[in-house]
């Protein structure tokens, strides 16, 4: 079991329709199946925007936990795969894990007649 001192949170803030791209690769190229979606609704602090300010884009958030060894990897080939690194790509950023709950299934489930 990974204990907090050992895992890292990275959330990564998408333009609305690029979280499940971003779930994809993280399960085809490294192999990470464990990752949370939810939306919301963000708006631009960049000088180009400032016109539009009031204005709000909806969002896609994906949260996940990566071994401390290999979050700058992971962290790194999310910034280039989903082009954070462009205007409007989005935002990036890890953290020290602050508290987790280890969740798992039962090796079997027992079917109740009903």
């Amino acid at each position: 079991m990974k204990t907090k001192q050992n895992l890292k949170r990275i959330v990564c803030v998408l333009p609305q329709g690029k979280a499940l791209k971003l779930v994809h690769l993280l399960h085809e190229q490294k192999r990470i199946d464990s990752v949370n979606i939810h939306r919301g609704r963000g708006r631009s602090t960049t000088v180009a925007q400032t016109a539009s300010f009031g204005q709000y884009a909806e969002v896609e958030v994906v949260t996940l936990l990566v071994e401390e060894e290999k979050a700058d990897e992971i962290f790194q080939f999310i910034f280039f795969e989903m082009e954070i690194n462009r205007p409007h790509g989005g935002f990036l950023y890890q953290a020290p894990l602050a508290q987790s709950t280890e969740f798992k299934l039962p090796d079997s489930i027992k079917e109740e007649d009903g």
